[in-house]
């Protein structure tokens, strides 16, 4: 029964590309050419070092639930977040695909930058393996979730997203 399984999803995706027909190219991977590093750049005026990596961090740990949970390195006196995060997809409606990038944040007086880089790995939960990179459909979800992020996060940076009447009791 275990060797009919991959001869079952092989026929399903391969079927799945005869009905698609003109969009089976959305399903492609992205080439090695294709932008894989993504660097957003700050300016905050008026803001120290600590203060910017301190709302970074607390950013990341309000939208991913804990900032540890993506953070390997976590560096308040050198103002640097280092991790890596992973961005799900769908392949054809058939195969749940996986695919890591690295996050890298880094702040001093006045300015902070924030960096995506997509890796060039199958991860060990992702059942495509023959997609080391992510298809062309999921690198738009992600280079659209990148730029949300850098937005959001420079929100947080200049203090917008801060729930000022929290701590007001």
């Amino acid at each position: 029964m275990k060797a009919i399984q991959p001869i079952i999803i092989a026929t399903l995706i391969t079927l799945t590309g005869c009905a698609t027909g003109k969009n089976y190219s959305q399903h492609e991977m992205i080439s090695e050419s294709t932008e894989r590093v993504f660097t957003y750049d700050y300016s905050i005026p008026k803001s120290d070092k600590n203060t910017l990596w301190k709302r970074a961090r607390d950013y990341f740990a309000a939208t991913y639930g804990d900032s540890r949970a993506v953070f390997r390195i976590q560096d308040e006196s050198d103002g640097i977040l280092i991790g890596k995060g992973i961005h799900t997809w769908i392949f054809a409606d058939v195969l749940l695909c996986s695919n890591e990038y690295h996050v890298r944040f880094a702040a001093k007086n006045e300015k902070a930058r924030l960096q995506f880089e997509l890796i060039q790995d199958v991860p060990a939960l992702s059942k495509c393996l023959g997609y080391p990179l992510p298809s062309k459909v999921a690198y738009q979800d992600m280079v659209k979730i990148f730029s949300e992020t850098s937005s959001n996060l420079e929100k947080a940076l200049t203090g917008e997203e801060q729930p000022n009447d929290f701590k007001n009791f």
